[in-house]
């Protein structure tokens, strides 16, 4: 009798192992539909550089935020005679529970940009920049231009 207690025993934890596990397989692919879905800023950085290598000052002004877009003026008129070869865009955005426990949207809030920058001189360079960014008014908005640092 007590062999057939352990035996249900073990059914029911096995069921119940298998349910848990279940539902975090669809917690996670439920995650990763919902990341699917979102737009991210990959696309708006990469059409920032085309503008800007375009010598489209004001197209890449555009996507700065308005309050900051006329601080940078010189830096971009100076950037868009370069080249950029985008080798990677890796964006970041809070956790799930920080989103919903500040009542703010889960969206990026930065985006880390790796190119290689070339100069009208010729010269080469790699470089690596971490771009703050804002969602405003259904678009992705720049607080601060690749390359740039806070206190230029």
């Amino acid at each position: 009798m007590r062999m057939r207690t352990d035996q249900a025993k073990l059914v029911t934890s096995s069921r119940v192992a298998l349910a848990m596990l279940v539902v975090g397989w669809l917690a996670l692919a439920s995650g990763l539909g919902a990341e699917a879905a979102r737009a991210g800023p990959e696309r708006f950085i990469r059409g920032y550089l085309t503008a800007l290598q375009g010598r489209q000052v004001e197209s890449a002004l555009a996507a700065l935020t308005p309050e900051t877009a006329e601080r940078w003026r010189g830096f971009l008129e100076f950037q868009q005679f370069n080249r950029y070869s985008v080798l990677s865009i890796a964006s970041r955005s809070p956790s799930l529970l920080e989103s919903l426990s500040g009542g703010r949207p889960w969206r990026a809030v930065e985006a880390t940009l790796v190119a290689d920058i070339t100069e009208p001189s010729g010269l080469v360079w790699r470089g690596s920049t971490v771009i703050p960014l804002e969602w405003r008014d259904d678009h992705w908005a720049m607080a601060r231009p690749p390359f740039a640092t806070a206190g230029q």
